[in-house]
């Protein structure tokens, strides 16, 4: 039962990665919410890097699952919690009001 629990919750944590990384790429041109990449290559650059860098992580999420090792699932999760954050702090130079 908690292993099935586990496994849903990672299913959506892929999930979510997935969607946040190719959220990423699609606007590595177009302005979204207070970001201008449009404006700043920089930006350009650090939303692609870290776009594709989650869909990579979320495709190891996914091959995780599927191999159902344990070691494997932890250390990609830590990888997971570790990258997430490194986003918003890369960005916060970048707002514009």
């Amino acid at each position: 039962m908690i292993n099935t629990i586990i496994s849903l919750f990672v299913f959506l944590l892929g999930i979510l990665l997935l969607f946040i990384g190719l959220y990423l790429l699609k606007h590595k041109n177009k302005p979204f919410m207070l970001f201008h990449p449009e404006k700043h290559r920089d930006l350009r650059i650090i939303i692609q890097i870290t776009g594709t860098t989650l869909i990579f992580l979320a495709f190891l999420t996914f091959v995780s699952l599927l191999l159902n090792n344990q070691l494997f699932l932890s250390i990609i999760l830590i990888l997971d919690v570790a990258i997430i954050p490194i986003l918003p702090v890369l960005m916060l130079s970048y707002i514009e009001k």
